[in-house]
């Protein structure tokens, strides 16, 4: 039966041969006889031989005959769709790791890697607009901000409250500090 749930050959009268049987033939003739192209009518039947089914056929028979084209075919047929693309993506992905790391080139990496997710985050709607400093006598917004590592591409979701608390604290001029983010756009120092 094939894949519709249909009888492939008929039940009554002669069997005829299926297409690869028949392609099998044609192409296993004597050289001597002349060549068939695959739309002809093979020399022992009278149908013509589809080209789909005559590559099928001869790439059975290589299959047959050897073990490494064997074992391809049985990768070929076992392996899902992508995975060929999949496979690759990784070669490529762990090549570009590796020259990152041989290169010392890891931190712009990951710097990178930072500007693109706070990026996605501030059109998301997670940016910082609006800024609140209090309890500030001795120095300015703008010292504050670059003792913080505060800049306007970074987000508000990616922001560590505890590293600017740190940070804040290691000022001459600053005692004590508390860090808010206040979802979805505001951070209270």
């Amino acid at each position: 039966m094939d894949g519709g749930g249909r009888f492939a050959r008929t039940l009554k009268g002669p069997v005829k041969k299926t297409g690869i049987e028949r392609a099998r033939a044609s192409s296993q003739h004597n050289p001597s006889q002349k060549s068939h192209s695959p739309r002809s009518s093979s020399p022992r039947s009278s149908e013509p031989v589809p080209r789909a089914v005559a590559a099928r056929a001869a790439k059975l028979d290589m299959a047959a005959r050897h073990p490494l084209a064997r074992l391809i075919h049985a990768i070929e047929h076992r392996l899902p769709r992508g995975a060929g693309v999949g496979a690759t993506a990784f070669v490529l992905v762990g090549a570009l790791l590796l020259g990152a790391v041989r290169c010392g080139h890891v931190d712009a990496l990951i710097e990178g890697a930072r500007d693109t997710r706070d990026a996605l985050a501030n059109a998301a709607g997670f940016g910082v607009s609006t800024l609140a400093i209090n309890g500030r006598k001795h120095m300015s917004q703008d010292e504050i901000l670059a003792v913080a590592g505060i800049t306007a591409k970074r987000s508000l979701l990616f922001l560590d409250a505890a590293e600017i608390r740190a940070r804040l604290k290691t000022s001459l001029w600053i005692t004590e500090a508390n860090v808010l983010k206040l979802y979805p756009d505001r951070l209270q120092i």
